[in-house]
C-alpha cells in the first residue's frame, strides 16, 4: 500500500511547480477560441485534447462522438421602437430561434418564482427582462437561466432578455436549449442596457423589435475519455467540460477547467497502477448546449459506470486570485462519508452541501452516483454571479497561472483523499434517488434528458 501522505505531497508539488496547464489554456483559447458547441472549434480543441492525451496518458484515449441539432449563430437586432427609437447592443443566445417581432416589454425583476408568479397575469405577449444570477435577498441560491427563461415561456412571453449583472458593457450569452430551437427568441443585454430599459419603463410603456436570423443544423460533438489503473476497478470519474461560447476565449468557464484535468492526466500516469481506485478522465463537449456530452455519457456507458463510486467535476475552478474550491458534495450521505477526508485544516476547499443542475456532475447525480461539484469559490474581482464568465471578458488573461497552478495543485489533493481515505459511499436508486432528488428541487431537471434527441 502506498503511503497517502507521500502520494499527496509528490502530486501536489509537481501540480504546484508546472507551467504546463497555463500552456494548455494559452492554446486552447487562443488557437480555438471560444470553442462553441457544436463548431469547428470546438472539434479543433477536441483533436488537441486527444493529441496531448496520447502523448501524456501512455495509452490511446477513448473517444466517443455524438450528433445533435445545433445552434448556429446568425444575423440579430434588438432596438427601441417606443418611446424612442434606439438600437440596443445585444447578443443572440443560443439555441434561440428565428423570430421578428414587436411587442411591449415587462420587467420581471430577478425572474425568480416569486417574481413571476406576482406577474403571471401580465406576462403573456411581452418581451420579458430578468437579471441574471445573482445574490437574492433571502439567501436562497439564484436559479438557472434557462429555468428563469422557461418560467416567462410557460407563461407566454413572446422574448427574453437577460441582463448581466456586472459593469462594462458586459451582455452575457448562455444556451437556452439543448437539441433543438428553444420555444421563444432570447437576447443577452449589458447591465447599463438593462437599467436604461428600466428607466424608460419607469416613464411609460416601451416597445421592443426583435430580429434573429439564427439556424439549427446537425453537428458533431465529441466525449475523450483515458484511464489512469490503480490496484481496484473501484474508479472515481473526474471531468471538464472543453466547450465555452463563440463570443470569447472561455478561459475561465471552462478553458482552466480543461487545462486543471490536462495536467492531472499528465501527473498521474506515472502513478499508474499505483492508487487504489482507478481515475477516469472525461473532457466532455457541448456542455455549454445542455450538458450534451455528459448526459450522452451516462444514458449511454451501461457497465462501464457500474465501478463508478465519486463523480468529481471541474468548471471554473479559477476566477480571480489564488483561492480555494469549493466543493459541492451529493447527496448528504456522501458529503458526511467524505468529509473526515477533505475537512481539514490544510487543504484549502469548502465542502458545503446541495446539488446544481447546471454543470458535468449532474446526470451523474441523477442516475445515482455520489457526485462532488468543484468550482472557484468566489468570482473574485468584486463581481457577483459568473463573474466574468459567459461575457466577451472571459480571455487569458483573466487567469493567474498561479492559481492555475493551485487549483491543479489541491484538485490533486482532492482526488487522492477519493482514492486512498474515502469509503465508497452509497449509490442510490429506485424511490429512494427520487427522494433524494425531489428533496434537492432536482427531481424535473434529472429527467430532462428524456427531451434530449441525439442523431
Amino acid at each position: 500500500m502506498e503511503n497517502v501522505h507521500m502520494l499527496e505531497s509528490a502530486l501536489a508539488g509537481d501540480l504546484l511547480t508546472s507551467d504546463a496547464g497555463m500552456t494548455h489554456l494559452v492554446t486552447l483559447a487562443d488557437q480555438f477560441g471560444g470553442r462553441a458547441a457544436g463548431s469547428s472549434d470546438e472539434a479543433e480543441a477536441g483533436a488537441y485534447i486527444v493529441e496531448t492525451l496520447l502523448t501524456l496518458a501512455g495509452s490511446p484515449p477513448l473517444v466517443r462522438q455524438f450528433r445533435y441539432a445545433g445552434w448556429q449563430r446568425g444575423d440579430a437586432e434588438l432596438a427601441v421602437v417606443a418611446p424612442v427609437e434606439r438600437a440596443l447592443p445585444s447578443i443572440g443566445l443560443p439555441g434561440s430561434p428565428a423570430a421578428d417581432l414587436e411587442a411591449a416589454l415587462l420587467s420581471i425583476g430577478r425572474g425568480e418564482q416569486e417574481d413571476v408568479d406576482a406577474l403571471a397575469a401580465d406576462i403573456p405577449g411581452k418581451i420579458v427582462l430578468c437579471a441574471a444570477e445573482g445574490p437574492r435577498p433571502n439567501g436562497q441560491p439564484p436559479s438557472h437561466r434557462r429555468v428563469k427563461y422557461l418560467r416567462a415561456a410557460g407563461l407566454g412571453a413572446v422574448g427574453f432578455l437577460y441582463a448581466g449583472q456586472n459593469p462594462g458593457m458586459l451582455a452575457v450569452t448562455g444556451g437556452l436549449a439543448g437539441t433543438g430551437a428553444a420555444p421563444i427568441p432570447g437576447f443577452g443585454v449589458s447591465l447599463e442596457i438593462g437599467a436604461l430599459l428600466e428607466r424608460l419603463l419607469a416613464r411609460g410603456a416601451v416597445t421592443l423589435k426583435l430580429r434573429a436570423e439564427h439556424g439549427h443544423e446537425s453537428v458533431t460533438s465529441s466525449n475523450v475519455a483515458v484511464d489512469i489503473p490503480g490496484r481496484e476497478e473501484e474508479t472515481i470519474l473526474i471531468g471538464a467540460h472543453y466547450d465555452g461560447h463563440d463570443i470569447a476565449q472561455a478561459a475561465t468557464d471552462n478553458g482552466s477547467g480543461t487545462a486543471v484535468l490536462l495536467e492531472l492526466v499528465r501527473a498521474l500516469a506515472p502513478w499508474r497502477g499505483r492508487m487504489q481506485r482507478s481515475v477516469r478522465c472525461c473532457f466532455w463537449g457541448s456542455e455549454e448546449a445542455g450538458l450534451l456530452g455528459s448526459w450522452h455519457y451516462a444514458r449511454t456507458a451501461g457497465a462501464a459506470l457500474d465501478p463508478v463510486v465519486w463523480v468529481l467535476n471541474l468548471d471554473s475552478v479559477v476566477n480571480g486570485p489564488p483561492g480555494r474550491l469549493r466543493l459541492r458534495v451529493w447527496p448528504p450521505d456522501a458529503q458526511d462519508t467524505v468529509a473526515p477526508a477533505l475537512n481539514t485544516r490544510s487543504l484549502p476547499v469548502d465542502v458545503v452541501g446541495g446539488l446544481t443542475s447546471d454543470s458535468d456532475h449532474f446526470p451523474f447525480a441523477a442516475t445515482g452516483i455520489p457526485v462532488i461539484a468543484a468550482g472557484a469559490a468566489g468570482p473574485g474581482s468584486g463581481l457577483v454571479g459568473r463573474g466574468w464568465g459567459h461575457t466577451i471578458a472571459d480571455t487569458v488573461d483573466k487567469v493567474d497561472p498561479v492559481a492555475l497552478a493551485f487549483a491543479a495543485a489541491t484538485a490533486g489533493r482532492v482526488l487522492v483523499r477519493l482514492s486512498e481515505s474515502t469509503p465508497a459511499p452509497s449509490r442510490l436508486s429506485d424511490q429512494a434517488l427520487e427522494a433524494a432528488l425531489d428533496a434537492a428541487g432536482r427531481l424535473a431537471a434529472s429527467r430532462r434528458w428524456q427531451e434530449l434527441q441525439f442523431g
